[in-house]
């Protein structure tokens, strides 16, 4: 999977949990407007899309306290694809 279909799940994640539109949600969103409730409820939806290809994957909660931007949680997960 390319960082784009990685982009796309974070993106469709983000506009579910914090109620958006998925075309106002692009790799430079800001994440605050997410507190710590929502950057949980976000990875568990991602990791939730993506286990049925990848079943090992998971975002680490130091990296949901650190990412600022959409981008960056798309990055860092697509690098977790395959670790």
């Amino acid at each position: 999977m390319d960082v784009s279909a990685v982009d796309a799940v974070v993106a469709a994640a983000v506009a579910l949990v914090l109620d958006l539109g998925e075309t106002r949600v692009g790799r430079d969103y800001p994440f605050t407007d997410a507190d710590s409730i929502d950057r949980v409820e976000i990875a568990e939806v991602v990791e939730e899309m993506l286990r049925p290809q990848y079943p090992r994957v998971a975002i680490d909660d130091e990296v949901l306290a650190r990412v600022t931007t959409m981008g960056e949680l798309a990055d860092h997960t697509a690098q977790r694809l395959y670790d």
